[in-house]
């Protein structure tokens, strides 16, 4: 078992990886595979380790390591002699998600543009200046 103090995710991974449009499975899948690597190695974490870790059942592991190969985030690079599947990853073919604007601002957005619309245009001119 890999000792948990050498397994971390670096900080602007993780929050890169937290702005990125991925489903809730996909996105825990992959954190687990990424904190198994280490920067610019492959990564070959086996499908009960990752079932451990998510607490998924080894049934579901392959059907969203497919879906993450499908999106191209998740790239098949060989096998070890034990059979498992040694993977580079690619998270720039990943979109971005919306920016989050919380619900305070979005409501100090709607009371600006309420207030603009209440006031009224002054007199037209014949000049500019």
């Amino acid at each position: 078992m890999a000792d948990k103090k050498d397994r971390f995710i670096p900080v602007g991974l993780y929050r890169e990886l937290l702005t990125k449009e991925l489903k809730p499975g996909h996105l825990l899948v992959l954190l687990v595979i990424i904190s198994y690597g280490k920067d610019g190695e492959l990564i070959y974490p086996s499908v009960a380790r990752i079932a451990y870790d998510t607490n998924y059942s080894e049934k579901n592991i392959p059907n969203i390591l497919k879906g993450l190969e499908d999106i191209g985030v998740l790239i098949r690079v060989g096998k070890t002699k034990f059979g498992t599947i040694i993977y580079k990853i690619d998270l720039d073919v990943l979109d971005y998600k919306p920016q989050f604007v919380s619900k305070r601002q979005k409501l100090r957005n709607q009371f600006q543009l309420d207030e603009m619309k209440q006031i009224e245009p002054e007199e037209s001119c014949d000049y500019f200046i």
